[in-house]
């Protein structure tokens, strides 16, 4: 019994690991595109596009040399950690 417990845990914490670092997806296939990510922040600010600039702008304060598409991926998951 402890033994089925321990290789479940080395599992889950094995996807944990593996998985940590990787963009934002859909699944497991590419990356989105800027404009996927965009419709993504977008929808989540409930399609408030003047809250989705404020919230970008605020990253780009933050990370002044970032792209665009980075500015999108770090307000995503600032607004993912804000939520927990």
């Amino acid at each position: 019994m402890y033994l089925l417990i321990g290789i479940v845990i080395a599992i889950v914490v094995g996807i944990k690991l593996t998985r940590g670092n990787q963009p934002l997806t859909f699944s497991s296939s590419k990356p989105l595109t800027e404009t996927e990510l965009l419709r993504k922040l977008t929808l989540r600010a409930g399609g408030d596009k003047a809250k989705v600039e404020r919230l970008i702008g605020y990253e780009q304060k933050r990370q002044p040399n970032a792209t665009r598409r980075a500015l999108i991926v770090t307000a995503l998951e600032r607004w993912e950690r804000d939520a927990r």
